[in-house]
């Protein structure tokens, strides 16, 4: 979301972060208006204009297109899905509602996607409304083990036991806002001491995929991982990284990398035999690129998994 411009707008973020958490944890669940707009002590009618203006579309828009990312995302890595268990676990009323909007979301049934994305794995692009087309095997089979080669190359890959981590966060939508999100969070920050110390840890924890939704759609948290206590205040919220088992990508990458990485990095879980957890992917960074003689990131990208 934008910078909040005055206190009004900076407490109406604070309350919708609660929304953003609460649908996440929820999905499965009937969520209604006036339930939400409880949540974030808002009248229903208040509420409803004040998302859409702070959010870009309607309460219920975003949580059916949080549902459909949340099941495109799971049917791209589990081949044996059962799909119509998957659309009652999102709050689908019928397997029927659920296919009638996934196919005019993606233009395709989700076990149409299904079969056709998970034997190209993370890499497939499925023919939609946004106009994008599926390349022909081959392609696809040279560009997948050109990935397996570069991160080889280029990464190294751990799985580890990953301890939960609690993170002071702004809101986003969509990779121009996340420059000056993470400007806004160190001028928070600085002040209180946040920064203090050799390695501050930043990241960004992505909600939805850009595999799956349209780029300026995508929710991040631009986040500052500490020990300190957290005082939410304004667009600054705080929130939790689970931690569990996760597969760790050490990079060192320039900013037209950052797609190759993490393509390679879900192609090395496919090949050796994880799937994809509940939990949000994240990226640690542990430099200012600015400040490296190539401009480059040193990274973690992390995917937590079964």
């Amino acid at each position: 979301m934008k910078a909040p411009q005055n206190s009004t707008q900076a407490d109406y973020i604070k309350r919708i972060n609660k929304v953003f958490e609460y649908i996440e944890q929820h999905l499965n669940e009937n969520l209604s208006l006036d339930q939400i707009a409880r949540i974030a002590h808002f009248s229903p009618f208040h509420f409803h204009r004040i998302f859409k203006t702070l959010v870009g579309q309607t309460l219920n828009d975003y949580i059916s297109r949080q549902r459909l990312n949340r099941a495109a995302n799971y049917l791209l890595h589990n081949p044996d899905v059962n799909i119509g268990a998957l659309a009652i676990e999102l709050g689908f009323s019928s397997n029927a509602v659920f296919t009638r909007a996934f196919k005019r979301v993606f233009g395709q049934s989700p076990s149409s996607y299904n079969q056709k994305n998970y034997s190209f794995s993370k890499m497939s692009k499925t023919k939609s409304k946004a106009g994008k087309t599926t390349p022909d095997y081959p392609e696809y089979v040279r560009s997948i083990d050109n990935l397996k080669k570069w991160i080889n190359m280029n990464g190294k890959v751990e799985v580890k036991q990953v301890e939960k981590m609690e993170m002071a966060y702004i809101t986003c939508f969509g990779v121009d806002e996340l420059g000056p999100a993470f400007e806004r969070l160190m001028q928070w920050g600085n002040p209180k001491g946040f920064f203090d110390g050799d390695n501050p840890r930043m990241v960004t924890v992505y909600h939805d995929s850009f595999k799956t939704t349209d780029a300026d759609k995508v929710r991040m948290s631009v986040g500052l991982i500490t020990d300190k206590a957290i005082q939410p205040e304004g667009e600054v919220g705080n929130s939790q990284i689970e931690g569990g088992k996760t597969i760790v990508s050490r990079f060192e990458i320039g900013q037209d990398e950052f797609e190759k990485a993490w393509s390679s990095a879900f192609i090395w879980m496919n090949e050796n035999g994880y799937s994809i957890s509940d939990q949000n992917p994240y990226e640690i960074y542990y430099n200012d690129y600015r400040e490296h003689p190539e401009r480059k990131f040193i990274l973690d990208i992390c995917i937590p998994v079964n």
